[in-house]
């Protein structure tokens, strides 16, 4: 073929369009308002099914898709749409000799998804993202798979519309359901970039966020893109179908991916830290640390215990020697000092009676002082004492001892110098960054320690029995719950206001709605939740209960919906309820998060926001009163509690400190009597 010729033949092929180009769905035919407890309230666009070409984008969102997605720009005239037999086969003939012999950048990239969905997906759904994004590989691997479904111009390629719905009034189809078509090699490695990335709040990683029910544990690239796929908080059901060879006339997407080791070039320079990613790390998965210096031995044992035993031994026997060696002196010289003893004596003897007459003497004169003294008291009382009394109550004055005297009862100022390094650091502390939060917690025990067990259907192949503790015991959780509601709803008085826990307590989402950590909370401090139950049809009509979602949000607290009871694991305040922190007494053979089903006790935990100042933790001071009065008088037969509050040990010492009063004064009472008594 001559230039000229192939050239021509480039033109045919730019002024086609390929069929594999055209898009399934665009735009907005109508709104999900959530429902999940994380997401609740918050309205994701749910798309129309369309059949039509991609369109372009405005600069903004094609600048920041560039950024993650650079392979939606490059290949050669990447849009191709063939209108008749011939070029069809012309295109599939040379197109992928020309992509490789023209890597150009397309010049008028044009996507499947709007303006308004591509910012939507951008800012909202990938945003919400950031949590990852400490591994910028994880990060671009996870927006590539949502910026491919949304935006990629071969929708056709890779999804299929499998379930719609037609509008009211309107010829337009909404989207329900759809597949998406993935290769087996880009699922995975799209997991393994992710698996160890660090998720400090959760102590764990950030699969226990993203793989849902399953948890950290038990996830996999499959379960991990079912998660994501779920409907509520997304718009539609995405149905990921994995797989390596194409079927059902779809191709599946088996775009780049970045292992964690790797940087995403176009979005980042760094890779994933050794934290993050651990095939990384210098030496054997983890960080290279300096091996301590080896300890000098000497037979053996530490040389410096060896020095200082050898150092002993020699002044031992120095001393021992010398002892020696001054006993038999002084005995070689006892017969020549024999005769000058008379005389020593008697020099000795005068010395030593003048001595002891001035000791008698002095003695004697004391005792007639006192004496004195003692027989002036008793004869005049009132003159002695109405003096000393009018010098300590001015002294007293003068000081503020008997004004302004508060007993010390802060454990901080009693324990801990001000000018302690300890202190100064917790003061600089708190005074940056303000002090921690004030708690609350009641620890519950049943006195019902029975286990039972629980047939646990995770699915259809699936099943186990677990051995669960007592304080899943449903008539127990009950009266927790009547408690717990009863606490939560205390009311105290200061200055003419009511003071309620919301006014005082840690609500991370500013809603007035405290983050207190309670078994509880994963029913979102609900009995209608508690009590609920599903069937299951297509497992021979399960019964799943509250059993099976304790199961599934100790295994992942920050699940967003479990499919068992149809409900989320996070508590009414949005954020998840942490197993290790509101379960206790756990069998610590077995592997979490087996172990927290078999919890013997629950702990409440209830954060109060602290301070620095203590004028401004008098409303705090005052609801912790109300809490421990009604604690005090609480009663169960059929559970045990213990209970505590941050003023607990302040109102200890203060206790203690005034009932040793009555203690010391009758002591002083009793010493002035037997004084009086025995002085006549």
């Amino acid at each position: 073929m001559s230039k000229i010729g192939f050239n021509l033949f480039l033109l045919l092929l730019i002024q086609c369009r390929l069929v594999a180009n055209q898009c399934i769905y665009r735009g907005k035919c109508g709104e999900l308002i959530s429902k999940n407890e994380q997401t609740k309230g918050q309205i994701f666009p749910i798309p129309c099914v369309v059949d039509a070409q991609p369109q372009p984008l405005n600069q903004t969102n094609v600048d920041e898709l560039k950024k993650i997605v650079p392979e939606l720009f490059t290949g050669f005239m990447s849009l191709l749409v063939a209108e008749n037999v011939l070029t069809t086969i012309l295109t599939t003939m040379f197109f992928p000799a020309l992509s490789s012999l023209y890597p150009l950048k397309d010049p008028n990239p044009v996507f499947c998804c709007d303006d308004d969905q591509a910012y939507a997906m951008l800012h909202d759904q990938i945003a919400k993202a950031e949590f990852i994004s400490r591994c910028p590989s994880c990060y671009v691997n996870f927006a590539k798979t949502l910026i491919h479904m949304s935006c990629s111009p071969r929708h056709r390629e890779f999804l299929k519309v499998t379930k719609s719905e037609k509008l009211k009034d309107s010829d337009k189809y909404m989207l329900k359901e759809l597949s998406y078509y993935m290769t087996n090699r880009y699922a995975n490695s799209f997991y393994n970039s992710c698996s160890s990335v660090a998720f400090p709040s959760g102590s764990s990683t950030v699969m226990k966020l993203l793989c849902g029910t399953y948890g950290a544990e038990h996830c996999s690239a499959a379960r991990l893109l079912e998660t994501m796929g779920h409907f509520d908080p997304s718009p539609m059901q995405i149905n990921f179908k994995l797989t390596d060879a194409a079927i059902d006339d779809r191709k599946p997407m088996d775009d780049t991916t970045y292992s964690c080791a790797e940087a995403p070039k176009a979005y980042s320079t760094m890779a994933c830290s050794c934290g993050d990613c651990p095939v990384i790390c210098p030496v054997g998965g983890q960080l290279a640390y300096a091996e301590p210096d080896s300890v000098w031995q000497v037979w053996g044992v530490n040389g410096m215990w060896v020095c200082m035993a050898f150092v002993y031994l020699v002044l031992f026997m120095v001393i021992v020697i010398g002892f020696v060696i001054c006993y038999r002196r002084k005995r070689a010289r006892g017969h020549k000092s024999s005769e000058d003893n008379t005389s020593n004596a008697q020099k000795t003897s005068s010395f030593g009676q003048n001595v002891h007459e001035f000791g008698l003497q002095f003695d004697d004169t004391i005792r007639e002082w006192f004496g004195r003294y003692g027989r002036f008291c008793s004869r005049r009382p009132w003159n002695v004492i109405l003096p000393l009394v009018g010098v300590a109550a001015a002294v007293g004055l003068s000081v503020g001892i008997l004004t302004s005297f508060v007993a010390m009862i802060d454990p901080v100022q009693l324990w801990s110098a001000p000018t302690s390094r300890a202190r100064s650091e917790k003061d600089f502390f708190d005074n940056s960054f303000g002090p921690f939060y004030r708690t609350a917690q009641i620890i519950i025990w049943p006195n019902n320690k029975t286990t039972f067990e629980h047939f646990y259907l995770e699915d259809e192949t699936t099943n186990s029995t677990k051995t669960i503790g007592p304080v899943f015991e449903k008539q127990f959780l009950l009266q927790v719950l009547e408690l717990q509601s009863k606490v939560l709803n205390l009311t105290a008085n200061v200055a003419d206001k009511e003071v309620v826990l919301s006014d005082i307590c840690f609500d991370p989402m500013k809603n007035k709605k405290c983050a207190t950590q309670t078994p509880l909370g994963w029913f979102q401090n609900d009995i209608n939740i508690l009590n609920k139950t599903r069937i299951d049809e297509d497992l021979n009509n399960h019964e799943y209960n509250y059993l099976d979602h304790f199961i599934s949000c100790t295994a992942n607290p920050t699940s967003q919906y479990d499919n068992y009871i149809e409900t989320t694991c996070a508590g009414t305040f949005g954020g998840p309820m942490f197993p290790n922190v509101a379960l206790g007494d756990t069998d610590e053979d077995m592997p979490e998060p087996d172990r927290f089903m078999t919890a013997r006790s629950l702990v409440i935990t209830i954060l109060i926001n602290n301070n620095v100042d203590d004028d401004n933790k008098t409303d705090a001071m005052a609801w912790e009163k109300v809490f421990l009065d009604y604690m005090h008088s609480y009663s169960n037969p059929n559970f045990t509690f213990v209970f505590f509050a941050e003023r607990s040990l302040q109102d200890e010492i203060d206790r203690l400190s005034k009932s040793s009063i009555g203690t010391l004064a009758i002591s002083y009472i009793v010493m002035f009597i037997y004084i009086s008594i025995t002085l006549g």
